[in-house]
């Protein structure tokens, strides 16, 4: 298995155009971003200055690292599209390989290939903070945010994992990439904060598992910036910031903690991966 996931990961990066696609998403916030998002926002924080700018280009690069978990972990499985497309796949269940190593080789290969290129993301993202005159994480924000991507990637590789197993054709799957490219800003509340969406667009949104991965990311890349923009104002003020602009959740009056958002992303994942095996072998059965 280690094998074919190694095979699967050599061909992803020599692909340019599946690498650009698998940064869709980022690149599509991130430009919005920088050519009006900025300008929108921040006349409606409750602070101003220096503070505000950190606190907004923070919150924007938590948006932008949730949405390189989901789009990079997709791209990974454009391998699998394409073996399936060509009959790869078929000649792979001629050779002694098991069906398991098989698919669990694709699988693994959206996990490795999702966790690299959203920690680079994390990288760039921190440069960009640096460059606007904001502060880098202190070594043990690195390591929570570490464990967030990496729980957020084996979640965004469950759930999509379910989607690759449904499409068939190379040209479905890029359709489905640049889809949810472009979607995913909105899912993760890059464009519209979460807390001025309506209630029920708010409450579905808080269903998927990419919105608590941005939540997550929030609590702890805003904690130093929220520190010294709300330092000596109301405990509410801080307190509707965090409720309008996606760093907590509530959910029938009650606040979702972090362990909570991180069991549902661990439990999402499992269950997208056990469908997404039944899918493949059920279709590998079927011919």
């Amino acid at each position: 298995m280690l094998g074919l996931a190694a095979r699967n990961w050599k061909l992803f990066y020599r692909d340019r155009g599946v690498v650009f696609f698998s940064l869709l998403g980022p690149l599509i916030i991130i430009g919005l971003y920088i050519l009006f998002l900025k300008t929108t926002v921040v006349p409606e924080l409750p602070v101003t200055g220096s503070a505000a700018e950190e606190l907004l280009n923070n919150w924007i690069m938590a948006g932008i690292i949730a949405s390189a978990t989901v789009t990079t972990c997709l791209s990974g499985y454009g391998t699998m599209i394409r073996d399936q497309q060509s009959g790869i796949s078929k000649d792979f269940t001629t050779a002694p390989i098991s069906r398991s190593a098989i698919i669990g080789s694709y699988l693994l290969n959206s996990i490795v290939i999702g966790t690299i290129m959203s920690l680079l993301t994390v990288v760039v993202a921190e440069l960009y903070v640096l460059a606007y005159g904001g502060h880098v994480m202190s070594a043990l924000q690195l390591l929570k945010v570490l464990g967030i991507v990496v729980v957020s990637v084996v979640s965004a590789a469950g759930v999509l994992a379910v989607v690759a197993s449904l499409i068939r054709t190379e040209g479905a799957f890029s359709g489905a990439n640049v889809a949810i490219g472009a979607a995913i800003g909105f899912v993760v509340g890059a464009y519209i904060p979460i807390g001025s969406l309506p209630t029920e667009v708010a409450s579905v949104l808080k269903t998927l598992p990419s919105t608590h991965s941005a939540m997550l990311l929030r609590q702890v890349m805003l904690e130093g910036p929220e520190n010294l923009a709300f330092a000596g104002a109301p405990a509410s003020v801080r307190s509707e910031f965090d409720q309008t602009m996606g760093v907590v959740f509530m959910v029938n009056g009650s606040q979702v903690t972090p362990l909570q958002s991180a069991a549902y992303l661990v439990v999402s994942g499992i269950v997208g991966f056990a469908l997404a095996v039944l899918i493949m072998r059920a279709r590998r059965k079927g011919g």
